[in-house]
């Protein structure tokens, strides 16, 4: 009888075995399915739009308008929007410290080749230094897949604003999504 209980516990633990050797395989073999799916996939996810972001300070000198691209030209590979911002310092210390006239700032994008500025300008406000002003301004751009895109700032301007003293720098951060 202990000889006949022994050969049954044997054999149920060699079934035991067997199916857990069926699910190691089964399990080996999702497994084995799922990595090779991923090595698959990474390449795709890769090439995948993240994003495309930028930033450029360029200098400029006083006109009645002035156009001032700094940022790196890029390709959007599918059609993006871009959130361009634009900080803008001018300077009349070398002119004057109480200039005539008004200076009105745009973000700037050449997309496909044609410049593009719309919407609210944004007049230059003095600073605490005289002769010193300022203006911030935002605005969203498309640019559709396959244009070209870069980004700065459009300056117009009256009185001393647009006399060739007059310098300062614009300041572009772009993010496209």
């Amino acid at each position: 009888m202990l000889g006949t209980l022994i050969q049954s516990v044997v054999s149920v633990g060699k079934q035991v075995n067997q199916r857990i050797g069926k699910t190691k395989r089964l399990h080996s073999r999702a497994l084995g399915a799922a990595v090779l799916a991923g090595a698959l996939l990474v390449p795709v996810a890769a090439s995948a739009f993240a994003g495309q972001t930028g930033s450029a300070n360029t200098s400029y000198s006083g006109a009645a308008t002035v156009n001032v691209l700094g940022t790196s030209l890029f390709t959007a590979p599918q059609t993006v929007s871009c959130m361009v911002t634009v900080d803008l310092t001018t300077s009349t210390q070398n002119v004057t410290f109480t200039p005539t006239g008004v200076q009105v700032m745009w973000p700037l994008a050449k997309i496909a080749g044609t410049n593009q500025f719309f919407g609210q300008g944004v007049y230059d406000s003095a600073t605490v230094l005289g002769g010193y002003y300022t203006a911030h301004n935002t605005q969203l751009f498309t640019v559709n897949a396959g244009q070209t895109a870069q980004f700065g700032c459009h300056m117009s301007a009256s009185g001393t604003f647009a006399g060739s003293g007059v310098f300062g720098n614009c300041t572009t951060t772009y993010v496209c999504q």
